[in-house]
């Protein structure tokens, strides 16, 4: 299912086209779809911009405190991401550089795209 589910999303044209995205990581012990072929598929594919290639940018969530706030920072590959206390991949706020990741709050350009891993939704209603 994991993998059809993937294969659905990568193929279509909405997230082709897509430049700035938002996904969670899945975990796989609340038994989240897959999401890693998704991630990478992110990181790798380059996008055309008329003559020109332009990388997808991906932001992911890393929980800041024992209150579960949370940010989502810009990674660039898949070793970006570490094993929270958790064991859920997060991304360190500082890169491989030294330098602050970029916080999707502060970027200058809108998210085309939000990915959550769940398996199923169900629609509360509130009386």
């Amino acid at each position: 299912l994991d993998n059809a589910i993937q294969s659905v999303v990568l193929e279509a044209p909405w997230f082709r086209s897509c430049q700035r995205l938002c996904a969670y990581i899945c975990c796989s012990a609340l038994r989240e779809v897959d999401t890693s072929n998704l991630l990478s598929a992110i990181l790798q594919s380059p996008l055309k911009e008329g003559d020109v290639q332009v990388r997808k940018k991906l932001y992911v969530p890393r929980v800041e405190d024992k209150n579960c706030h949370m940010r989502m920072l810009n990674i660039s590959c898949m070793d970006d991401l570490v094993a929270n206390s958790m064991n859920i991949l997060e991304p360190a706020p500082i890169d491989a550089d030294g330098n602050e990741r970029e916080d999707v709050l502060q970027a200058s350009d809108p998210v085309d795209l939000f990915l959550l891993p769940g398996r199923t939704f169900l629609p509360i209603f509130l009386i």
